[in-house]
Formats: C-alpha cells, structure tokens, sequence
C-alpha cells in the first residue's frame, strides 16, 4: 500500500507540473488560470496522498513497537 500511496504522490505531482508548463505556454488568459488552478488541486491531491502515506507508516510501527 505504502507504494501505491507514493506512486499516486508522484503522478500528482507530475500532473501539476504538466499543468503548470502548459498554463505557461498559453496566450489565453482564461485557459491560463483554469490550468493554475488544476496545478493547484494536483498538488492538494498528492499532499493527501503523502498524509495518508505518512499515517500508514505510523499505525505501522506502532503495531511492530507492540
């Protein structure tokens, strides 16, 4: 599970950096922030991924600390 959650991160993150390139390379302003705004639920995404990664990695080794 733990790299299913890092594996979903990642992707996340490389979407938004796709999103950001291509926001960068546009001339249309509306397209523009509809692109920004898309970066920024991407990287809301893989953030949750990583909570959810580091809460795994917790119960984890509270379980083996038993």
């Amino acid at each position: 599970m733990l790299v299913a959650l890092l594996d979903s991160a990642k992707d996340c993150y490389q979407r938004a950096a796709d999103a950001h390139n291509r926001a960068a390379m546009t001339r249309d302003g509306e397209y523009r922030l509809f692109l920004l705004q898309m970066e920024r639920r991407w990287i809301r995404l893989a953030q949750h991924f990583e909570t959810g990664q580091r809460i795994e990695t917790f119960l984890i080794q509270r379980g083996s600390a038993e």
